[in-house]
């Protein structure tokens, strides 16, 4: 190849690197005019909705005590269209244990936050008084939500519910569509036989759907909210968020970065991003904490979609984390039967020594032996290897500082 062609040809990369470069300055300008938009809708939104911070650790928390008139019709929510209807007062459940406060709403019979008493959101050491970790705190629907596919997006299947039961360690909701069923949520919390492992994090929870009518009635698929992750400080580029599942054995994951547009092939930026399969769980992850739904019957799918927080006031970037849903394809319901979509819900830090006592390799959700995408095994064993080793010499001398030392020795 003489010096002519050699010229021209870096010619051409360099004209065509410039090219590409220039169409990505564009698209990433217009897409942060767009991300700067939806967090402003997301703020104004959060503002609207009057949040307040959970209580601290350590404070009384009164049970709002449960009534129900016997004769009481629960209340019917029209699918389409949905008349103007009358918002009753919200009812909230706390239940707490030693790790977890959580907290329940009556709208939508779900999970509006989770409190995690032993981890703290600021820097102990330069906070007097630092706030604890609130899982699920921006979100555009509550954690264990239950909806259902409208096309686009995803709706309530129920907007409001009736508290029927509440005690220290469990609450029940009930709901009733307009054509006749009954929509029974029940969630339970407590510390569990084992201590050291991921019981005093996880949250039990049962959705029955009862037929008491006449006829048959079909549901189709529903979605149950996995929660939501929030881009972290420290990985502001968003490498360890995505979502995350089983699917017949295999861990797979739908990262942030998907959502994305352009890049060499001019993606078009993506809304959501749905996937089919026998889903032993589901989980939403950031680089610290993870939410993870073990259902007791696999799912049939995961649909995961971006969320934009407000703006950062002291950077300037919207931030974006992301949700995701398992769908359950329900069968028709028989006169007088029912469904039940029941399962564990762990909602706590990455622990190995937790996730890896869970029964379906949960702790694949800190990829360990993930390498530019690709896994590899090796490194993966001898990853959890160490994290045993590691973990075995802090129980025996109950200091992290050494047990580093000594394994890494």
């Amino acid at each position: 190849m003489d010096k002519k062609s050699i010229i021209i040809g870096l010619v051409f990369l360099v004209g065509g690197f410039l090219l590409m470069s220039y169409n990505g300055m564009k698209e990433s300008e217009a897409r942060k005019e767009r991300l700067l938009q939806q967090a402003e809708q997301n703020e104004q939104a959060l503002q609207e909705s009057g949040f307040e911070e959970p209580p601290a650790p350590g404070k009384e928390t009164e049970l709002v005590p449960a009534t129900r008139d016997p004769l009481a019709v629960a209340e019917k929510v029209e699918t389409a269209p949905v008349p103007p209807v009358e918002k009753p007062e919200e009812r909230t459940v706390v239940l707490e244990n030693e790790q977890l406060q959580v907290t329940l709403t009556s709208y939508g019979a779900a999970v509006s936050g989770i409190l995690l008493k032993n981890y703290p959101a600021d820097n102990p050491h330069t906070t007097e008084n630092p706030r604890p970790v609130v899982l699920n705190r921006i979100s555009d629907s509550p954690a264990l939500d239950l909806r259902r596919s409208s096309g686009e997006t995803l709706v309530p299947v129920a907007r409001f519910y009736e508290l029927v039961q509440q005690d220290p360690s469990s609450a029940t909701f009930e709901a009733t569509l307009a054509n006749g069923l009954v929509i029974r949520r029940t969630f339970e919390l407590s510390n569990g036989d084992n201590q050291e492992g991921p019981d005093p994090f996880i949250l039990q929870h049962e959705t029955a759907f009862l037929n008491p009518t006449g006829v048959p009635v079909t549901l189709d698929e529903i979605y149950l909210d996995l929660g939501t992750a929030a881009p972290t400080e420290a990985d502001y580029m968003g490498f360890n968020l995505n979502a995350s599942y089983l699917d017949n054995g295999k861990y797979e994951s739908i990262r942030a970065s998907k959502f994305k547009g352009g890049g060499l092939f001019r993606k078009e930026p993506k809304e959501k991003i749905a996937e089919k399969g026998i889903l032993q769980w589901g989980a939403v992850k950031n680089q610290f904490f993870v939410t993870i739904f073990t259902p007791d019957q696999p799912a049939d799918g995961i649909e995961a979609r971006p969320i934009r927080f407000p703006q950062d006031p002291k950077t300037g970037k919207v931030p974006t984390g992301i949700t995701a849903s398992l769908e359950f394809d329900l069968p028709q319901i028989a006169p007088g039967q029912q469904e039940v979509v029941s399962g564990g819900y762990f909602a706590g830090p990455k622990s190995f020594d937790r996730l890896s006592q869970m029964a379906l390799d949960q702790e694949d959700v800190m990829q360990l032996g993930w390498f530019l995408g690709f896994f590899v095994g090796a490194v993966g064993f001898v990853a959890k290897m160490l994290l045993f080793l590691l973990g075995g010499i802090e129980g025996f001398l109950g200091n992290w500082g050494v047990a580093i030392i000594l394994t890494t020795f």
